[in-house]
């Protein structure tokens, strides 16, 4: 029962963040959190403050236009005080207009729900990819330095 619970929090964040609604996932966060986007990239780095998760979607709302997150795989395992997430998501977007398709993979912990740790990998090449395209169009943010802390 407690894994179908989590799976479909977890379906329902992914579904809020479609709609732009970040709150969905920062209001989950515990207090002493870490959210590390792998890559050297504009939406890579580590990210452990409220704040800087703020400024990290916000940035990624400058890049990326129409995200929908679609979970296609979702595995749940361990009790309420030490839980982990894993979960296959496909990405649908835009970016200057064009396309954007991707896959990421991530690994969330939780406990007691709340989200002590994210760590997301997406196809590195397609994103950097995805960056330049939107720096060349005048997004400056998509060629910024990782935010991180």
């Amino acid at each position: 029962m407690y894994k179908t619970i989590v799976k479909s929090k977890v379906r329902k964040t992914f579904e809020s963040l479609s709609k732009g609604q970040h709150n969905a996932l920062i209001d989950q966060l515990a207090s002493g959190f870490t959210y590390e986007f792998i890559g050297d990239h504009a939406i890579g780095g580590t990210r452990t403050s409220k704040k800087a998760m703020e400024e990290w979607f916000n940035r990624l709302d400058q890049i990326f236009s129409e995200l929908r997150f679609t979970p296609r795989s979702i595995v749940v395992q361990g009790m309420p005080w030490a839980t982990t997430v894993l979960a296959e998501v496909e990405i649908n977007g835009s970016v200057a207009g064009e396309d954007y398709k991707n896959i990421l993979f991530q690994r969330v912990n939780l406990s007691m729900g709340k989200i002590t740790e994210i760590r997301t990998l997406e196809d590195n090449q397609l994103l950097v990819q995805a960056c330049e395209k939107a720096a060349a169009n005048g997004v400056a943010e998509a060629a910024a330095q990782p935010i991180n802390g």
